[in-house]
């Protein structure tokens, strides 16, 4: 059970962290979208030709759609890095390097590198700062090659020194954003810390407002959520004409003052542990166990008719019997218990129930103690219902 959950909860986050991947994807759409409406006015003002345009169009749509592909098909979780963040900044990219090499205005380069210093911004949501730096390497050698290739099959369009100088600004400019991906990676690490570390704390805080901190069974607040969780299924059943009966019981260590009295209060906490760890044992998928206060517990078993809620409880009974009482703390006496057994009656209160099976423990009390009682119905009780254990 606890197997398919921990699956389902794992699903469920690669779902969202998929989902937040194809936004990250539109936004870097988006990015190349205005770089497509940049060239288009300089397509327009015939700084580069119609065949330059498409051919960008072409290269950087290409690498969008395969992309999203990727993504949306899970694909991408095969790759190191599942937002593939890097060929998303890298390769659409190259379609810039090479028109930048065939304008002829220099500074009409400007738009190309200032793009791509943006799209470098995209790698900060989960890349640290080495892989930030490789980027930016590669940004910058992208334009040290097309001052090379404009050096060599070009040189009558390139003045060396401003070049030189665009380069270094460039590099500077890519630097600083490394810098500001490195303390916004910090600040989202420090996010997430506190996140977790806030999530423990919910978690810590639900266990001790849920869960008895000797047994780690649920406490008596939680025992009555789930109880009323279960009498409101059983009402929805009954209506829909499936009759599964739920059956509720108490279950009380008998004699355990003496316990406490002469073996001490670590021999009797000793017990209930030995006890709540024997009860949960013994249950069945779908079965309910809480401590309901000192030295009693309260079971419910959904969808068990009453013959079989007998056969579970004096299974219990018999269960608490065997442990070896001296591995308790010295426990010299037979460890023993008394269980009051009733089913949850169609539109009665929560309360009703309680009552009697307390009713029917107080009869197997009354009767030796080591046994079942069960109430069949309001002030009426089975007698001798799979009584006492054989000693």
């Amino acid at each position: 059970m606890n197997k398919e959950v921990s699956s389902e909860d794992h699903a469920e986050k690669i779902r969202r962290q998929q989902l937040l991947r194809l936004q990250r994807l539109n936004m870097g759409l988006f990015a190349y979208g205005v770089m497509w409406a940049i060239l288009a006015v300089m397509w327009w003002l015939g700084f580069v030709t119609s065949t330059q345009t498409l051919a960008y169009t072409i290269w950087v749509g290409a690498w969008q759609l395969l992309f999203q592909w990727l993504v949306r098909s899970g694909r991408n979780l095969r790759f190191k890095d599942p937002a593939l963040t890097a060929p998303n900044v890298l390769l659409p990219t190259l379609a810039g390097v090479g028109i930048m090499f065939l304008l002829e205005d220099a500074l009409m380069r400007m738009p190309f590198l200032l793009m791509a210093a943006v799209g470098l911004f995209f790698g900060t949501f989960n890349n640290d700062t080495r892989a930030m730096a490789k980027m930016a390497s590669c940004l910058a050698l992208y334009y040290v090659a097309v001052i090379g290739a404009l050096l060599v099959w070009a040189p009558e369009r390139l003045e060396l020194a401003p070049e030189l100088v665009v380069l270094f600004s460039y590099s500077l400019v890519l630097m600083q954003t490394v810098l500001i991906a490195h303390f916004i990676g910090g600040l989202r690490r420090q996010l997430i810390d506190r996140n977790q570390k806030l999530r423990e704390a919910t978690t810590h805080l639900r266990d001790l407002a849920t869960r008895d901190p000797l047994t780690r069974l649920p406490n008596r607040r939680a025992a009555f959520e789930q109880l009323h969780s279960e009498c409101a299924r059983h009402r929805r059943q009954r209506e829909a004409m499936d009759k599964q009966p739920l059956c509720v019981a108490l279950l009380d260590i008998d004699h355990f003052k003496q316990i406490n009295d002469r073996h001490g209060h670590l021999a009797g906490d000793a017990c209930l542990r030995a006890i709540g760890e024997a009860l949960q044992t013994d249950l069945r998928e779908g079965d309910f166990v809480a401590r309901y206060g000192g030295e009693e517990f309260i079971l419910a078993l959904p969808t068990t008719s009453l013959a079989d809620a007998v056969q579970v409880a004096n299974r219990i009974r018999a269960q608490v019997h065997a442990l070896n009482a001296k591995t308790l703390a010295d426990i010299d006496d037979s460890i023993t218990v008394s269980i009051g057994l009733t089913t949850h009656e169609p539109g009665e209160r929560l309360e009703q129930t309680l009552a009697r099976a307390d009713a029917a423990l107080y009869t197997a009390k009354e009767n030796g103690r080591n046994r079942v009682e069960v109430a069949q119905e309001a002030g009426a009780f089975a007698p001798n219902a799979e009584s006492r254990l054989a000693s």
